[in-house]
């Protein structure tokens, strides 16, 4: 600014002599900044400091040493989406109208806010998904969508979108902690809900390590049910029953099951029932089956009953095993999908029955691990009718009378198979000589670009395949 070198130091806002020589000039003392971040300063001088501990930008007179005004709400809690709130305001900038743009380093949402020269919210800029995509279209109301516990609204008729609520907040006390979102949709004895994770493997160790059963009530979904292991529940450390009666066990060697039995949506200790470990740990993650069971590779906990208020109840003492008919190098155990009527569904890929024992069907993947792609050799020449690393499970659903799964792979394939194990084909990509074009096309009209022959990208890691309520 016209010569001098501000900067924010120690709670300060100070002038720094450019010869090196002397001590900074105070500017602004001690009092106005917490956890100052990013500096901007605007044409008349004003400087405008990020604020991350009261999740606010300051604007401050170094004429006068006083603070002229804050833009920003503060942090933003679970409920309706305000774009005057910010998580974590870090850069900021001020162009010449006067407009302040802060980049806000969260993840609900990415994104970089601007607000008018009065510091009111003018225009959101959305970041993209986590590596890899996400989120999951409600089947039965196609106007919304869940992604990272967010609730995003689509208008179908103007072709348009917008961020609605932010539904969960792991950090937040109305929450279940554990880094698991409730994305996926659940119709389940007429009750909707919403549980997490929304794929079967989605996240790393811990992050799947728990799943979770909510209901959506109105801008927020509250907790009603969560099983996995003990190690992994982050409630333990940071609820005061939960640590007393926890804290000093072995977690690590516990699953546990809570079902919200008193119904305010906060598990408490005497709703948690735990269990060892069957055989030491488990490989792969937990996942929320379309009949409310928790499943991971070998072992389902079923609910013993459904409370009046659509709280599934369960018992860890009942927990099952089932095979999972793995054999062969390329057999991934770690994905798999639960229908309403119990069947299992793999990848690797096979259907196992109701009762857990018998494999109605099998489609080998000779290279469904995670490395499969470079140990095909294939590349992007799949030869037709042969599966290449295949990662999760991304829908079941109906057309007409006809059922299917879906899976999503490394090389941009979505293989689709019917529920009696014909592998039918790809919704995109293909074998060689199919799915040539790439989603890179940089200039589209919604609803009149071709799609065909189209191939995701590489390592598109999420997804979600329904049939939404229109048929489509």
């Amino acid at each position: 600014a016209k010569g001098n070198l501000l900067c924010v130091s120690d709670g300060r806002l100070v002038n720094v002599p450019l010869d090196g020589k002397g001590d900074p000039a105070v500017l602004v003392d001690r009092g106005f900044l917490e956890k100052p971040i990013g500096l901007a300063i605007d044409a008349q001088g004003l400087c405008y400091v990020s604020d991350m501990a009261t999740c606010t930008v300051k604007v401050l007179d170094p004429k006068t040493g006083k603070l002229v005004r804050t833009i920003g709400a503060g942090r933003q809690k679970a409920g309706p989406w305000d774009p005057a709130r910010l998580d974590m305001p870090t850069q900021v900038a001020v162009d010449k109208q006067g407009r302040v743009w802060v980049a806000d380093a969260t993840y609900q949402p990415k994104r970089v806010q601007r607000f008018d020269a009065d510091g009111k919210p003018d225009k959101s800029f959305l970041g993209p998904t986590q590596y890899g995509g996400g989120g999951w279209l409600d089947p039965k109301d196609k106007t919304r969508i869940y992604y990272n516990g967010m609730r995003f609204i689509i208008d179908w008729a103007k072709r348009d979108w917008k961020l609605d609520s932010l539904i969960y907040r792991p950090e937040e006390l109305t929450a279940v902690s554990g880094g698991v979102m409730p994305e996926r949709p659940v119709y389940y004895q007429g009750r909707r809900y919403l549980v997490g994770p929304c794929r079967s493997g989605d996240g790393v160790g811990h992050r799947d390590s728990i799943s979770i059963i909510c209901e959506e009530r109105g801008a927020v979904a509250v907790p009603m049910a969560a099983a996995g292991l003990l190690a992994g529940w982050d409630d333990v450390d940071r609820r005061p029953d939960l640590m007393m009666k926890y804290g000093a066990v072995a977690r690590g060697q516990l699953m546990f099951s809570w079902s919200d039995l008193n119904g305010d949506g906060q598990p408490q200790a005497e709703e948690v029932k735990t269990a060892p470990l069957p055989r030491g740990p488990m490989r792969g993650g937990w996942f929320v089956g379309e009949d409310l069971a928790f499943l991971t590779p070998g072992y389902r906990l079923k609910p013993v009953s459904i409370q009046p208020n659509g709280v599934p109840v369960y018992d860890i003492a009942k927990m099952e095993t089932f095979k999972t008919f793995t054999h062969g190098p390329g057999a991934r155990t770690d994905s798999l999908w639960g229908t309403e009527d119990g069947r299992i569904f793999m990848v690797g890929t096979r259907m196992i029955a109701a009762d857990g024992q018998t494999m109605l069907w099998e489609y080998y993947n000779e290279f469904a691990c995670h490395e499969g792609y470079y140990l095909s050799r294939f590349g992007y020449d799949r030869p037709p009718g042969v599966l290449n690393q295949e990662h999760k499970p991304i829908g079941h659903f109906r057309v007409g009378s006809e059922e299917y799964f879906v899976t999503n792979t490394d090389q941009g394939d979505l293989f689709c198979f019917t529920a009696d194990g014909f592998f039918v084909g790809c919704i995109f990509g293909g074998p060689t000589g199919y799915g040539l074009r790439r989603w890179t096309m940089p200039e589209w009209e919604p609803g009149q670009v071709d799609l065909s022959d189209v191939r995701l990208p590489q390592e598109h890691y999420q997804g979600c395949v329904v049939t939404a309520d229109d048929g489509k």
